[in-house]
Order: structure tokens, then sequence, then C-alpha cells
């Protein structure tokens, strides 16, 4: 992942190469895994958040003020086009490596699932019956 971007192919390099194929076995399964990595870490990273502020926002009413008015205006991140901004922002916190697309990546996993994990969470934690509650308390289940 830690590599220069002028390792990649050029357009020029594979214009050369036409139709044939340049990616050797080892060379997809390198691929397949890197992206298999990015997306466990987009995931890991959006159940984190989605854990931390969805339990936040259903327990504590003033944190709800805050946090659903944000998740909802951050909802929208790829749909306005901060995804260009922050695909800058990224390339310049790594620039001539690839790590900067990896890190791009990772954050429209994120930005794609975080925020519909945290709603369903929250909204699963508010409306949970009463007497549920009370049921699990008497046989004395705990919070998990």
């Amino acid at each position: 992942m830690n590599r220069p971007l002028s390792q990649l192919p050029t357009q020029q390099q594979l214009d050369v190469l036409g139709s044939k194929n340049y990616f050797t076995f080892a060379q997809l399964v390198e691929a397949a895994l890197r992206t298999m990595t990015r997306l466990f870490i987009g995931m890991l990273w959006s159940l984190a958040f989605s854990l931390v502020f969805g339990v936040m926002a259903a327990r504590y009413k003033t944190a709800r003020y805050f946090i659903l008015p944000l998740v909802n205006l951050l909802e929208s991140v790829p749909l306005r086009g901060f995804l260009t901004f922050t695909t800058a922002w990224f390339m310049g916190w790594f620039p001539n490596n690839v790590l900067g697309v990896e890190a791009v990546a990772i954050f429209g996993v994120f930005t794609a699932q975080a925020w519909n994990i945290m709603l369903v969470l929250y909204q699963s934690l508010r409306v949970t019956p009463k007497e549920l509650l009370t049921v699990a308390d008497q046989f004395g289940c705990n919070s998990w």
C-alpha cells in the first residue's frame, strides 16, 4: 500500500499492451486482497463510529440534539461532492503515494455505510418496548 504512484501503469503503457493480459495471477490476488483489506478497514471504522455515536444519541437527550442533525448532514457527503475535496485532502496527506488513494477508498466505504448503520442502531435502541426491557431485566439479562 505504501509505494509511489509512479509504479502504477500509465495510460501509454496500457495502450502499448493493447488487449494483452498484463496482470499475472499473483497481481490479481494481490489486488483482490488489497480491495478486501480496504473494505474491512472501512467496515470496522463504520461499526466503531456507529456503536459510539448511535448509543450516545439513544441514551443522552443532549447528545441527540447534536448528533442526529450532524449525521443527517454528513449522510449526504458522497452526494454533495465533498468526496472530491476529501480526495484532494487525502492525496495531499500522502503526496506521490498510493496510500492517499487507498485512504480515499476507505473513506468512501466509511461514508457509504456509517450513517446507515448508526441510524439503524439508534432507531432500534429507541423503539425497544418497555415491556421487553422489563422482561429482560427480570430474567437477569445484561445490555448485550
